[in-house]
């Protein structure tokens, strides 16, 4: 009787502890539910304009001063894109970005999903990362790795190039002779500029919403506001200066939401 309780004990034991070991709360993986994406992507495209005329390579233009000109090279950087949410705050959705905008940027960039009421962002790069940098330290894919910059720095310690716009002028007008030329070539962190501009977004997960910013290249020669830039005479600037001043204020003020 003894050693036929003890075996429906041992066995009533077993089965214990078969089921308590199989119960999937105490030891079986959980398997998360897989989730939706919470971000949607935010297609920026910047293009350049004259009068509201695209700009190319081959395309001449006449400015306020009576000179026909073309621009033949716009390269810039631009950092640290935010977008503003409705209460004010800003959300950071692209650090460092250089780019051919004579032909045209397409920047596709992941953005948390909500409404905003603008963006901004930074034509240059961020003073901490400006100067005494390396730029071998940073992998060839990245913007401002010696690779990823493609010659917009002088030299390691004296920083980056913010912003290349070079062109041809003709200070007759007729647009054929194309002898005389400018360039300038914006640096020094007193020089970057930030640009904020107010426009609805609304972010949906999973979806792309399109934005497009417009230079507006005649407003950096002839701005409603500021002073004028005659590329005839303001052939070139490549240090800190007057002409430097005018030339980084007026291209921050030539950005505009199409």
């Amino acid at each position: 009787m003894i050693k036929k309780s003890l075996s429906v004990f041992c066995l009533a034991l077993a089965l214990s502890f078969f089921f308590t070991s199989c119960d999937p709360k105490e030891s079986d993986p959980i398997v998360p539910v897989s989730e939706q994406p919470t971000t949607g992507v935010l297609q920026v495209k910047v293009n350049p304009f004259w009068n509201g005329t695209a700009i190319t390579p081959t395309s001449i233009h006449q400015d306020a001063f009576g000179n026909a000109l073309k621009i033949i090279k716009f390269t810039s950087y631009l950092c640290m894109i935010e977008l503003q949410r409705e209460n004010g705050t800003y959300d950071t959705i692209k650090d460092y970005y250089m780019g051919d905008i004579l032909a045209g940027i397409n920047l596709n960039i992941a953005a948390a999903e909500g409404s905003y009421s603008g963006i901004r962002f930074l034509i240059g790069v961020p003073s901490d990362v400006n100067t005494n940098i390396d730029p071998a330290q940073y992998p060839n894919s990245h913007p401002l790795s010696v690779a990823g910059a493609q010659g917009m720095f002088w030299t390691w310690n004296s920083g980056y190039i913010f912003t290349k716009l070079e062109g041809r002028v003709d200070n007759t007008g007729v647009g054929e002779e194309m002898t005389g030329s400018f360039a300038y070539h914006s640096g020094a962190d007193s020089n970057a500029r930030t640009v904020a501009l107010d426009v609805p977004l609304s972010i949906q997960r999973g979806q792309t919403t399109a934005l497009q910013l417009n230079v507006n290249v005649d407003k950096i020669f002839s701005p409603v506001s500021g002073t004028s830039i005659n590329p005839d005479e303001e052939t070139a600037a490549h240090s800190p200066g007057p002409l430097m001043l005018k030339f980084v204020d007026n291209l921050a003020n030539a950005y505009s939401v199409q």
